[in-house]
């Protein structure tokens, strides 16, 4: 097994979602069309040995399952505790479909994932049946779905951009959407220092150079210097929305009354109707409802990611027609942390409002509620 969660008993009463790899890796069990998967023979002796599960072990009972070209997903529910080990049931299956297809199928090992959280099993369900049309999807639109490394666009931050330049104008953190003012507010200007940087102690983010993006700081010495972390952008989806005539970015506050909200929304929704891309970091509950009904209207998207795109980083439900039909697009200026590592802990207010600055810095014109 690979990666199995730690201190679990695997005779334990419960459901879990085990995946299988072909060994070569290739379409070994049919093809991806456009209605679902056309099995090859091999297939049908994995189906087979899928279906002959509850021979060898009475207490196992077998859920939805996806023969993809390359790979097996499969739910199993093991409904007695210490009747049997999900290992003991998992290698019996995948050496009875290599001994019915009389050949070698699998890569050594298997991913399973215990189902623990409500809503988990509902996901694991929805996320093998999609699997064939994700598939079919990301097959005819290879190039919405690359991951684009050390991504550059005139619109966004330069991470790695030397200071030195003139045309300094004022950063905006926070606006009013009743007056359009800009809201100073040095303190989280000053948390966002903290977050990159240990060497710069009071110090508040004043300003950013058209140029390139970079942010302005000065320190209480008078010095300028640049804070922005030396790291590379990452994007996947359609990069050509960052070119739109008109890119609104959308921030408000989780204390925003509702009467001002639903006004707040309507304008959001009004600008995605006229053609316009909405942007931001869609922290809060209040952020994602105002971006779903924009989508519900045909808008188009640019999300600022906090938590980067993994080695396996992929689009799921919605985002993945969306980025199909080109109306996404996903950026991060982040490495993805070490699953279970103290740097997931760290990124709090500091990275979101990095972020939420980032989607400003992009936009011509900004739509949101804070509290002054």
């Amino acid at each position: 097994r690979h990666k199995g969660l730690y201190g679990w008993d695997y005779t334990t009463r419960s459901m879990y979602m085990i995946t299988l790899v072909a060994s070569p890796r290739s379409d070994i069990f049919g093809a991806c069309r456009e209605w679902g998967i056309e099995r090859s023979a091999v297939a049908k002796a994995v189906y087979d040995a899928w279906m002959a599960i509850p021979r060898a072990f009475p207490t196992v009972k077998q859920g939805l399952y996806s023969i993809m070209p390359d790979h097996f997903h499969g739910i199993l529910f093991l409904t007695e505790a210490g009747s049997c080990a999900l290992d003991d049931v998992v290698c019996s299956f995948a050496e009875d479909a290599e001994r019915r297809a009389g050949r070698r199928l699998w890569d050594d090992g298997y991913h399973e994932s215990v189902c623990l959280a409500k809503g988990q099993l509902k996901r694991m369900a929805n996320y093998i049946m999609a699997n064939p049309r994700r598939r079919w999807i990301k097959e005819h639109n290879p190039g919405l779905f690359q991951k684009l490394l050390g991504f550059r666009h005139p619109r966004l931050f330069d991470l790695a951009a030397p200071f030195g330049a003139t045309g300094v104008r004022r950063g905006c953190e926070i606006w009013d959407a009743a007056t359009g003012e800009e809201i100073s507010k040095p303190r989280k200007a000053n948390r966002i220092t903290k977050a990159f940087s240990t060497d710069l102690p009071k110090t508040f983010i004043t300003g950013w150079r058209p140029t390139d993006g970079a942010w302005i700081a000065d320190t209480n010495s008078g010095e300028h210097l640049t804070v922005q972390p030396a790291r590379e952008w990452t994007a996947m989806g359609n990069p050509f929305l960052l070119d739109s005539p008109m890119i609104a970015s959308v921030r408000i506050s989780r204390f925003t009354p509702p009467a001002e909200f639903a006004r707040v929304k309507e304008k959001i929704v009004a600008k995605a109707e006229r053609g316009a891309v909405i942007a931001g970091a869609w922290i809060n509950a209040l952020e994602r409802e105002a971006r779903d009904a924009a989508i519900e209207r045909g808008g188009r998207v640019i999300s600022f990611l906090a938590e980067g795109m993994g080695r396996y980083f992929k689009p799921h439900g919605r985002d993945l027609d969306l980025c199909a039909d080109g109306r996404l697009l996903l950026v991060s200026p982040f490495e993805p942390p070490a699953k279970g590592s103290a740097e997931r802990e760290k990124r709090g207010k500091a990275h979101f409002e990095w972020l939420n600055a980032a989607a400003r810095s992009i936009a011509d014109t900004a739509i949101g509620w804070a509290r002054k």
